[in-house]
């Protein structure tokens, strides 16, 4: 019994390996979509995700991956009102 089927926690990634039957590895890269995986083998991984209701971390997927949608826009105490037009372009 899982975690998640269990009550206890999310599903994570493991969980759905263990439920499909198939590597951590392989997991990664149907949900990052990075190989190509055999239709029996990603019908097993998208019934596991049904199944165990997988939803994956994107903080988490974030922090390891080291990429964020989101980026970052920073500008010294300025009077210049072009800076002001550029922060209201982003």
């Amino acid at each position: 019994m899982t975690p998640a089927s269990a009550g206890a926690s999310r599903a994570t990634i493991r969980d759905v390996a263990e439920t499909a039957g198939v590597s951590l590895g392989t997991v990664s890269n149907f949900l990052n979509d990075v190989k190509p995986i055999a239709p029996a083998t990603r019908a097993r991984i998208e019934d596991a995700i049904e199944q165990l209701d997988f939803v994956p971390n994107r903080t988490l997927r974030t922090m390891h991956g080291g990429r964020a949608p989101a980026i970052g826009y920073v500008v010294s105490d300025s009077p210049d009102p072009f800076f002001v037009e550029v922060a209201r372009g982003i």
